[in-house]
């Protein structure tokens, strides 16, 4: 069992926004991330904490300060394997007097600390979201002031450089979620689970969490013959697909060849850095391998009940985790990919 420490502060705890009470198992974004990872043998180690921040020492509340905790969690929780960071949100408070250059270092300093236990590779700093324009005002949470929810939304150029010179993985919370307007600073929970599906697509895409196959080889084992039948569902047989299983193999076969065919024409000739709006492009032009046909893809879209988008998005990180194994396997037989 492999153990992932997510280390940040109320974000990360699970604070609903305008109270003082915490969301849920199954609701905070490190519960669903757990439930993501159960089927890989990976552990989840919640270590969230209000007002905690990089480097700061909070004046009304003790041990707030992320780097002097560090030690005593990792000893305690030893051995970790990879870990999430997510700070810097109350490092942005007015009297901490801090700007993104400042805090930044405090995040590389908080990496450093975790590289004493942990690869770097294994390591993906979140940069924070953004505070809401309005948090400064009396009603929401006036340790913030205007000149906060600036330096909140230039922390990622900065943490970019921390995690280059660090050797580390790193995403912009920003990106892809927003504080709820209810408190101009914390997520709702739509956005806690918005935010496990990112940070679980990064671990596996990243490596950082190596995905397991038991769940897998269960279901060959168990339904082999009807896996295969159902594969060619409208083509060979008139077997449908039932399973799940059987449902995303229908849908990919067509699809990774489709992919196979796109990321060889670039020049890395490798999926680590293909993306889904490349894929979309591909897909688009009925020229390019056209005899992959995009009508059994879209079925197979249909039968999950996924939009496109997600099936792109989880082939392409199914081919990714498992591509430096498979040029391994056909080099021991002297096969080119």
């Amino acid at each position: 069992m492999k153990q992932l420490l997510c280390f940040g502060d109320s974000n990360t705890w699970g604070l609903i926004p305008n109270t003082k009470q915490r969301y849920s198992w199954g609701v905070r974004w490190t519960s669903i991330l757990q439930e993501k990872l159960n089927s890989h043998e990976v552990r989840v180690i919640e270590e969230g904490l209000c007002g905690r921040t990089t480097i700061y020492d909070d004046a009304y509340r003790q041990n707030r300060n992320g780097l002097e905790s560090l030690p005593e969690i990792l000893e305690s929780s030893y051995p970790i394997d990879a870990a999430v960071i997510m700070l810097g949100t109350n490092d942005c408070k007015s009297y901490y007097k801090s700007n993104p250059y400042k805090i930044a270092k405090g995040i590389g300093l908080c990496v450093d600390e975790l590289t004493k236990y942990i690869s770097p590779e294994k390591i993906l700093i979140v940069s924070p979201i953004f505070l809401g324009n309005d948090v400064w005002k009396k009603e929401f949470d006036p340790e913030f002031d205007t000149q906060s929810v600036e330096t909140a939304k230039n922390l990622f150029p900065e943490y970019k450089k921390i995690a280059s010179s660090r050797g580390a993985n790193i995403i912009s919370a920003a990106d892809y979620v927003q504080p709820s307007d209810a408190d101009q600073e914390h997520l709702t929970k739509e956005s806690h689970k918005i935010l496990a599906d990112v940070i679980f697509n990064t671990l596996v895409s990243s490596k950082i969490v190596l995905m397991k196959c038991k769940k897998l080889i269960q279901v060959f084992q168990e339904q082999t013959p009807l896996i295969f039948y159902s594969h060619g569902y409208n083509l060979t047989v008139d077997v449908e697909p039932a399973h799940q299983m059987e449902k995303v193999l229908y849908a990919v076969d067509e699809l990774t060849r489709l992919i196979g065919a796109a990321f060889r024409m670039r020049p890395s000739k490798s999926t680590s850095d293909f993306e889904v709006k490349s894929l979309k492009k591909k897909f688009k032009d009925k020229k390019f391998a056209a005899g992959c046909s995009r009508d059994v893809i879209k079925f197979g879209a249909q039968l999950l009940e996924w939009d496109l988008d997600k099936l792109f998005e989880q082939t392409i990180i199914a081919m990714r985790s498992c591509e430096d194994g498979v040029k391994s396997e056909l080099e021991t037989l002297n096969i080119e990919l």
